[in-house]
């Protein structure tokens, strides 16, 4: 494994931003030089600690690239793992739903992508995690949930009920329906037919999510609610013991969240667009009031590189400030102790860039893992 000592850079500290030497060695950031290494000179440039992304969907774009076409998950993931390399993203938490769908959110086809997402982990560049999306109906899929949880293949479990999204698309005929069309492979009959079959009492939805949150607290795996709407819907959460509020619908949610102490997830694509694209809180503003800790890539890869730049120009604050949103807080939500922050001792993951200028996006030039890899570019 190569060692690198990264000079000329200005490396984020717990004392802010300084003019130091950074080396990593071993995957790990090394307090002293080690003989042998080589010299990335990163002039003009800040030294970050690696991304942590803990909800992305993105790699679904890589199973199944056209509609009803799928990749073999080795070729899928190990293309997804240089996208995210290529955007300084070092631990990545998939956000692989399993659904009463059927097609790419098929409960029993996400098993098995479940399977092999565990069986990359180590082998590739980042560090590659299952963020595993219950939707509430999906009562087939429990068993399995169950296993993974037990069996230490989960590292998330967040619980997601787009029932009513869905009827609502089939209703209004939205453009969101052809989508959802297209990744079930349905017509709309077979579509409003699945919902029909699909549903389910409200006690027996709240039983099924009790369980599984008691079975992930029990394994001490982290639980998020997706999309609360409201401070009834954080209420019922928190009771259960769920410590995570993504992308809260609503400013009561989000500010009903930050009073019982829920981390609160918010998309970078959100911060870059200037919005949410289903018309609701924007994060910026989230974040300017205090209600956002951790932005997530959500379904783009890029934006969460360029987010924390975007997000500290508008909030009127310095990159050391927001940074820690897309590295040291999410890191700390999920119990990773050994990354996001550059400490000695903490993992080599690592990013050196330039940061934008003029409305230019950040210039990455480095980044490293602790898996050993680097990711190089001229200039």
């Amino acid at each position: 494994m190569t060692a690198w000592r990264i000079e000329g850079g200005r490396v984020l500290t717990e004392d802010g931003f300084l003019e130091a030497p950074l080396t990593v060695s071993q995957g790990v950031i090394a307090g002293e030089s080690t003989p042998g290494s080589q010299t990335l000179d990163a002039s003009g440039c800040i030294v970050l600690p690696g991304i942590v992304d803990i909800h992305g969907d993105a790699f679904e774009r890589a199973l199944l690239p056209r509609p009803g076409v799928d990749v073999p998950s080795e070729i899928a993931f190990q293309e997804v793992d240089r996208q995210l390399l290529a955007s300084g993203i070092t631990t990545a938490f998939h956000g692989l739903t399993f659904s009463f769908e059927p097609g790419l959110r098929d409960w029993r086809s996400s098993l098995a992508t479940a399977r092999a997402i565990r069986a990359i982990r180590g082998g590739l560049a980042v560090d590659h995690r299952l963020h595993l999306r219950f939707e509430v109906r999906a009562a087939a899929a429990e068993a399995d949930t169950i296993r993974l949880l037990e069996e230490g293949t989960c590292d998330l479990l967040a619980f997601n009920d787009h029932f009513e999204d869905s009827k609502d698309q089939l209703a209004t005929g939205s453009k969101r329906l052809q989508r959802s069309l297209e990744r079930t492979g349905l017509d709309a009959e077979a579509f409003a037919a699945m919902l029909q079959t699909a549903d389910q009492p409200k006690a027996e939805r709240e039983e099924r999510i009790a369980r599984l949150t008691a079975i992930a607290r029990a394994h001490d795996i982290a639980v998020a609610s997706h999309d609360p709407a409201n401070a009834d819907d954080i209420a019922a959460a928190r009771a259960l013991g769920i410590t995570i509020a993504e992308f809260p619908m609503t400013r009561g949610a989000a500010e009903a969240a930050k009073r019982e102490a829920m981390a609160t997830v918010f998309g970078a694509p959100n911060v870059m667009r200037g919005g949410s694209h289903k018309g609701l809180v924007g994060a910026a503003q989230m974040a300017a009031d205090d209600l956002c800790d951790v932005l997530v890539s959500d379904y783009h890869y890029p934006s969460l590189l360029n987010a924390p730049f975007r997000l500290a120009e508008e909030l009127g604050q310095p990159i050391e400030a927001v940074w820690p949103m897309v590295s040291e807080h999410p890191a700390r939500i999920m119990g990773m102790t050994d990354r996001g922050t550059l400490r000695t001792g903490q993992r080599g993951d690592v990013i050196v860039l330039r940061a934008p200028e003029g409305g230019r996006l950040a210039e990455l030039k480095a980044v490293f893992a602790a898996s050993g890899a680097a990711f190089l570019l001229p200039g």
